[in-house]
C-alpha cells in the first residue's frame, strides 16, 4: 500500500506539471500530434489517483476512455495512441522520481504506484478501443478485415482462455487483435490467455512489438500468457530474438500448455493441504 501522503504529493505534482510529462513522451516517440489526448489522459490519471475504490476508478476510466475513442475518425492517431498508452506511467514516474529525492520512497513503492497508474490506463485503453470500434464500426474496409480476422477468446474453462493468432502479424492487426483481448482479459477475468501461433504467416517486427506491449499490459491484471505454435520464421524474427520469454510460458502444442498448467494447479493444490 501507498501512504496517502505520498499519493497527495504525487497528485500534486503530476497535476503541476503534466505538460512537462507530456512532452518528455511524445518528443521521445516522435507524436507531438498527440499532445492533447496524452495532456488530458494525464490528468484525468491524477485526479483519479487518490480514490481508494479501484471498482468505481475503473469503470470511470474505461467511460473516459470510450468517449475519447468515440471521438476518433483518424486511424492513424489511434494507432499512434496505443503505441503510446503502455508508456505513460513510466514517464510519470521517472519525472516524480527527479522531482522527490528528498522524499523517502522505496523502489517497491514506486514499482507499486507505477502498476496503479498502468491499471487505469488499462481500463481506459479498454473504453478506448471500444469507443474507436462504434464510431467506426463498419465504415472502413481495413477494420473489417480485421474483425472478421482476429477470432474471440475460446474459454476453455472459467479462468483458461485459448486465442488463436491467424495470417499475419502486422502493427494494426497486432494493435486492434490484442486490445479486443485485453478487454476480454478484464471482463471475464482470465487466469491464463494462451497465445496460439500456430496459424500465423508474414510476422512484421513491428507488428511483432505491438504485441509483446499489448501483452505486458494483460499481465499487469495478473493474467499469465503463455506463448504456444512458435514456428521458425517466428523464432529467428530480431524483435523475439531480443525478447527474454520465460521457458515456462513457451510451449510446442496448447495441450502441451493446458497440461502444464494443471500440473501446476496439482502441486499447488498439495502443498496448500500439507
Amino acid at each position: 500500500m501507498l501512504d496517502n501522503q505520498f499519493i497527495k504529493l504525487a497528485v500534486q505534482i503530476i497535476t503541476t506539471h503534466y505538460y512537462t510529462i507530456s512532452q518528455s513522451l511524445l518528443q521521445s516517440n516522435d507524436h507531438s500530434n498527440l499532445s492533447g489526448f496524452i495532456n488530458n489522459l494525464i490528468l484525468y490519471i491524477s485526479d483519479k489517483l487518490e480514490s481508494n475504490d479501484r471498482d468505481i476508478t475503473f469503470r470511470d476510466m474505461r467511460t473516459i476512455g470510450e468517449k475519447c475513442g468515440n471521438t476518433v475518425i483518424d486511424q492513424n492517431f489511434f494507432m499512434n495512441a496505443a503505441d503510446l498508452l503502455p508508456l505513460i506511467s513510466q514517464h510519470i514516474t521517472n519525472y516524480m522520481k527527479k522531482n522527490l529525492e528528498t522524499h523517502a520512497l522505496t523502489s517497491a513503492e514506486y514499482t507499486v504506484l507505477n502498476g496503479k497508474i498502468d491499471k487505469m490506463i488499462l481500463h481506459f485503453n479498454t473504453g478506448f478501443i471500444n469507443g474507436f470500434f462504434q464510431r467506426n464500426d463498419m465504415n472502413t474496409c481495413t477494420q473489417q478485415q480485421v474483425l472478421e480476422q482476429s477470432l474471440p477468446i475460446i474459454k476453455i474453462d472459467h479462468q483458461i482462455g485459448v486465442c488463436p493468432l491467424i495470417g499475419k502479424i502486422d502493427v494494426q492487426k497486432s494493435t486492434i487483435l490484442i486490445n479486443k483481448t485485453v478487454h476480454s482479459v478484464v471482463n471475464e477475468k482470465i487466469k491464463y490467455l494462451i497465445l496460439d501461433l500456430t496459424g500465423t504467416g508474414q510476422v512484421e517486427d513491428f507488428g511483432l512489438k505491438q504485441l509483446f506491449k499489448a501483452i505486458r499490459m494483460i499481465e499487469l491484471v495478473g493474467t499469465t500468457v503463455i506463448f504456444t505454435g512458435i514456428n521458425s520464421k517466428l523464432a529467428t524474427s530480431s524483435t523475439l530474438l531480443n525478447v527474454k520469454l520465460n521457458e515456462d510460458h513457451v510451449y510446442q502444442t496448447v495441450r502441451d500448455a493446458l497440461i502444464s498448467i494443471d500440473q501446476k494447479h496439482q502441486v499447488q493444490s498439495s502443498s496448500f493441504i500439507n
